[in-house]
């Protein structure tokens, strides 16, 4: 999803749009199968620019290797490829990213622990890597090392592959499986088996022996870990994003705040303890949590302003912040707030970061008490204001942001995902608000 800069107005609209959208693939944490993509196999404790493109879209981890999607439909991967994994044909290992095939329709990607499964544009499924448990759904539990297409069908919505399994979704909201058995409706299933006749499933996440699933009424849901069909968690109707690890699990509530639950062992969990949760618990009382991923035993998020957040196990530089010990809370990864996507490994993590800028239109410049400094992604405001924070609200008025405290004239740009906003700088000696769109 295309993401646009933030600006400011006072009373009134500053429609801001970017045809090319400058997304660079950065990487961290563990690196003995070249899964970075930087060449080596030496572990990497704080984030690293892979490459010296900024075209990529989509990103998604399987184990021990990664896999990308660039903006114009062509499909990367690298890292370990002893099963064919990559889809390059081969089982050799790739130290960086190297190109699938020719196809250019590409739209979105998931990998498990040796298989891999894609989707194309035109709602078709192709799938590689390991089939022993019948994983690729093609009716047999033959590799295959290049992408094959699962069937003659073009219906597929959402896909998620676990260690030995795969759950889908298609057109129609229907849930599909297939794999090794965590589930009884599946058995050992080599094709897609529908699971149940509901029509009303939203999204989906698979990890080890069992999956998450939300329904559109944002309810959440369990399938697998010895439950013989889906079975519902709790009540709560206001569930929006899923992430399951091998152990552990994390959501996200309409209203931003983070919930996590399972093992916490290495602090995964995020509430400052490493004892177990066996139902989802709140973590803090930070509500403006817009994204999570999950590796082996530590958790990745971004909050709405753009800032990166990890916590948990360490061993390899999977947290990001230079060091190799465990965190039990979110800690902040760097300074920089333009982080747009994250996927987690087993022990490391793949991340972009926008790096867009626009061309702004500003509509009564003189009256407007800033300008823009396109080359820094800066806001210069002028003449007495001198800014002591920043908020940024919804259009209902529910506070997303509120920046570090500011002793200068330069503010950073935020970025955010389209919608209205309201913003409100708050100066020493005086404060302005307005309405923005970003689109």
């Amino acid at each position: 999803m295309k993401q646009k800069i933030l600006f400011l107005t006072l009373s009134i609209f500053l429609f801001i749009s970017t045809k090319n959208t400058a997304q660079e693939l950065w990487a961290w944490g563990g690196n003995y199968n070249s899964q970075l993509g930087d060449g080596t196999t030496v572990d990497k404790k704080i984030p690293i620019k892979i490459g010296a493109t900024s075209d990529w879209l989509q990103i998604a981890n399987g184990t021990n290797n990664t896999f990308g999607i660039k903006q114009d439909g062509s499909l990367w991967a690298w890292g370990k490829n002893y099963y064919g994994q990559l889809g390059d044909s081969s089982y050799i290992d790739k130290t960086i990213p190297i190109q699938i095939g020719t196809a250019t329709d590409w739209a979105t990607i998931t990998a498990g622990d040796t298989h891999t499964l894609a989707l194309k544009k035109n709602g078709t499924l192709w799938v590689w890597g390991f089939n022993g448990h019948g994983e690729l759904g093609i009716g047999s539990t033959i590799d295959k090392v290049t992408p094959t297409q699962i069937d003659a069908t073009s219906d597929w919505a959402q896909i998620s592959a676990g260690y030995y399994h795969t759950i889908a979704l298609k057109k129609d909201g229907s849930l599909w499986g297939w794999g090794q058995s965590f589930d009884k409706n599946l058995g050992n299933a080599l094709s897609p088996i529908r699971i149940g006749t509901d029509t009303d499933w939203a999204k989906i996440s698979a990890s080890q022996g069992y999956a998450m699933a939300l329904k559109k009424d944002s309810t959440l849901w369990l399938l697998g870990n010895s439950t013989d069909a889906p079975t519902k968690i709790g009540i709560a109707k206001d569930w929006t994003t899923i992430a399951a690890g091998p152990y552990h699990k994390v959501a996200l509530k309409k209203d931003g705040t983070l919930w996590a639950w399972g093992s916490n062992s290495s602090g995964e969990l995020g509430d400052g303890t490493n004892n177990a949760k066996t139902v989802p618990t709140q973590i803090g009382l930070a509500t403006n949590w817009s994204a999570i991923a999950v590796g082996f035993s530590f958790t990745i998020a971004l909050k709405t302003d753009g800032s990166l957040w990890a916590w948990g196990r360490n061993y390899n530089g999977e947290l990001g912040n230079g060091t190799t010990i465990d965190k039990s809370i979110p800690t902040r990864i760097g300074s920089a707030s333009n982080w747009v996507k994250i996927s987690a490994g087993m022990t490391h993590t793949i991340a972009l970061r926008n790096t867009s800028l626009t061309n702004i239109r500003i509509p009564n410049f003189d009256a407007t008490g800033f300008s823009y400094n396109s080359s820094t992604n800066t806001i210069i405001l002028k003449d007495d204001m001198n800014a002591a924070n920043v908020e940024v609200y919804d259009i209902k008025g529910k506070q997303l942001m509120e920046s570090n405290k500011f002793s200068g004239k330069i503010i950073p740009v935020v970025y955010l995902p389209q919608g209205m906003y309201i913003i409100k700088i708050i100066a020493e000696n005086k404060t302005i608000s307005g309405k923005i769109i970003v689109q």
